[in-house]
């Protein structure tokens, strides 16, 4: 998965910053009878939900750190995602297209992660005055049966009604989803937007529409991981319970690109912005786009949006920038003009009111280290994934 790869690089970027004499073995899938060459590790950083592969490493009594929310009670140091902001963020960006109807949906995942999640997108939806529908509606903890026949998503979606916005707890998921929906003649995203999590390249852009998802910080979880694998190994004293790493943003694709709004007037306005706020554009272009006056369109955004036209056009914009900072080697001023900032003081200032930090720091923070190898050295760690 990509979010192994991620993760690894974040340790391989640990590896290069610390130097500690290490090295990796990487074992790729949950594979509880592997050899007794595991007895050698002096050290493991794991992200895998099968709990007999957990139970073994822990039994091992070496250093151990652990990668995801499944296992996190057993007391083992853990580093992961925050997975009730997911959630969180998932209600905003679903919110900020327009959408009444919610539903969250895990397939027959029965993670703590999706609970999580599930959790996260509900609180949000509530404190906004809106309700969050599952599929099966008693979501219980705990593994789902095999033989179990798999609910029928697309029937339920009808009996809820279109335009409906559909949260899938990952991208593997939601992919699943829009095959379903394809196959039963439901249009993604006039009817049903999709949005998963994760942003794995591959699962992302063969959906079909391609999927819009949230972006995690496995990198920096991976390096997190390696240096609280690395004071363990010293002797040294652990920081108390988990560290938890918030999304990165949205990368919106096809699956969300729809304004679910009755108004047309309203409707077109949005999308306006999307199109064009890093032309640049202002809200006098918007006025002048769809020729209502600047009131109507402030009263008929905030009540549906929660923001203000010129607050919209904000967000598209760092949106971007922060996409550009993650996945591009451009400078920030260049950055700042693509995002429709003429002067690179003024991309460094509405940046750090919205972001509480510097574009330079953010592109530190979130950039992925080089795929280049890392050089094999004596001692040797183990990562399960």
């Amino acid at each position: 998965m990509g979010s192994g790869r991620d993760l690894l690089r974040g340790v391989i970027r640990y590896i290069r910053t610390a130097k500690p004499r290490w090295r990796i073995h990487v074992e790729p899938r949950q594979w509880t009878a592997r050899g007794p060459d595991w007895d050698h590790d002096e050290g493991t950083i794991c992200a895998v939900a099968d709990g007999k592969l957990v139970e073994r490493l822990t039994a091992m009594n070496h250093p151990l750190v652990n990668c995801l929310s499944h296992y996190e009670h057993l007391g083992i140091a853990t580093v992961r995602t925050d997975d009730l902001a997911i959630g969180r963020l998932a209600a905003k960006h679903l919110l900020g297209r327009g959408f009444e109807r919610f539903v969250f949906w895990s397939g027959r995942e029965r993670s703590a992660a999706a609970a999580m999640r599930q959790q996260g997108m509900r609180e949000a939806l509530t404190d906004a005055g809106y309700t969050l529908q599952t599929l099966p509606a008693k979501w219980q903890q705990g593994p789902a049966s095999p033989t179990k026949t798999p609910f029928p998503l697309a029937n339920e979606l009808k009996k809820i009604g279109f335009p409906v916005a559909v949260f899938c707890s990952h991208d593997a998921i939601g992919r699943n989803v829009s095959i379903e929906l394809a196959a039963e003649g439901i249009a993604v995203p006039e009817q049903v937007a999709l949005l998963g999590v994760d942003n794995d390249q591959l699962q992302c852009e063969i959906s079909t529409p391609m999927l819009s998802s949230i972006d995690l910080p496995y990198d920096a979880l991976g390096y997190e991981a390696a240096a609280r694998l690395h004071l363990q190994l010293e002797n040294k004293p652990l920081p108390g319970g988990p560290m938890l790493f918030g999304p990165l943003g949205v990368v919106e694709r096809q699956s969300t690109d729809v304004v679910a709004v009755a108004d047309p007037v309203l409707a077109s306005a949005a999308s306006f912005i999307r199109a064009h706020a890093c032309d640049p554009c202002t809200v006098d272009d918007v006025l002048n786009h769809i020729g209502a006056s600047r009131r109507w369109l402030e009263i008929q955004f905030v009540t549906r949006f929660s923001r203000t036209p010129h607050e919209e056009i904000t967000r598209v914009r760092m949106e971007r920038a922060k996409y550009l900072l993650r996945t591009s080697s451009m400078s920030i001023q260049l950055i700042a003009a693509h995002c429709g900032y003429g002067m690179v003081q003024n991309f460094g200032r509405v940046f750090r009111e919205n972001h509480k930090e510097t574009p330079a720091t953010y592109r530190a923070i979130h950039t992925p280290v080089s795929h280049a190898p890392a050089k094999a050295i004596p001692r040797r760690k183990r990562l399960a994934e």
